[in-house]
Parts: C-alpha cells; sequence; structure tokens
C-alpha cells in the first residue's frame, strides 16, 4: 500500500501455481525494494491449508502432522532459515497433507524474500484450527 495525499493505493499480485518456490521467493527479492519506499507488503494465505480434511469436531486443535509441519515451518522462519523452507516438501507425508496445492503457501515465500536480516519477527495466533489449517502468522519490521 502507498499513500500520498491521503489517498491509499493496493497492488494485487497474482502467483503463478506452476512456478517452483524458489521462483515466489525471487519475486520477493524483486520487490524488496518497495519496502525501502514505505510500501506495505502483506501476504495472505495459512502455511497449513487442507480443506478436504478439515474436521469440524477439531475447532481449535489440529493433527499431529499439521503441527508438525506449522512448528517446522515456524523454526525455520525464526532462524531464517529460508532454504530449507523453499524445500518443504523434503517433510514427506506431513508436507503433502498441510500443502496439497500451494496457493495458500506461496504468500509465505514472497515475504520471506523480501525480509531482511535485520528485521524483528513477530509470531502471533501460532494455532491450528479444524484439524487441517494454521493460522500462524508473522509480522516483517
Amino acid at each position: 500500500m502507498c499513500t500520498r495525499s491521503g489517498i491509499s493505493r493496493f497492488f494485487q499480485i497474482s502467483i503463478d501455481a506452476f512456478a517452483p518456490p524458489q521462483v515466489h521467493y525471487q519475486i520477493g527479492r524483486e520487490l524488496k525494494s518497495l519496502r525501502d519506499q514505505g510500501v506495505l507488503l502483506f501476504g495472505t494465505g495459512n502455511i497449513v491449508h487442507n480443506l478436504r480434511l478439515l474436521d469440524w469436531g477439531m475447532e481449535d486443535d489440529g493433527f499431529k502432522w499439521a503441527y508438525s509441519f506449522d512448528d517446522y515451518i515456524k523454526t525455520n522462519i525464526e532462524n531464517r532459515n529460508h532454504d530449507n523452507i523453499l524445500h518443504y516438501m523434503s517433510q514427506g507425508e506431513a508436507a503433502k497433507l498441510a500443502v496439497p496445492a500451494p496457493d495458500h503457501f506461496n504468500p509465505i515465500l514472497y515475504l520471506l524474500g523480501a525480509s531482511d536480516e535485520e528485521d524483528k519477527i513477530t509470531v502471533y495466533n501460532n494455532s491450528c484450527m479444524l484439524g487441517s489449517l494454521s493460522m500462524t502468522s508473522y509480522l516483517f519490521e
């Protein structure tokens, strides 16, 4: 979002569902200079997003594999191990279940690409719900 004379502008980008994780990360690297211009980069999605496996009886809980994958990503974000996140499929069955399609996962790759080594990382809403959704969110400032 850019603000000039009280006018906010939003720019939405499309995600190429067929591009590998490294391409999304590189686009984030290219968008990084916008941060220096005061542009807020905002990515929406879910680290764990499998609607086929929703369990309405698990309102505020997640499957073991959902927590495992969410924790894997969280640990690697906090430790700035972006390469591990780019190769998230190395997590086997947990990754396949957590990310059956990358459209909800890819936004984090843009933000990681645009992040700085000095950024303070804040984690909030660190939780899973309905078995197969993660609501964990990150702020890089």
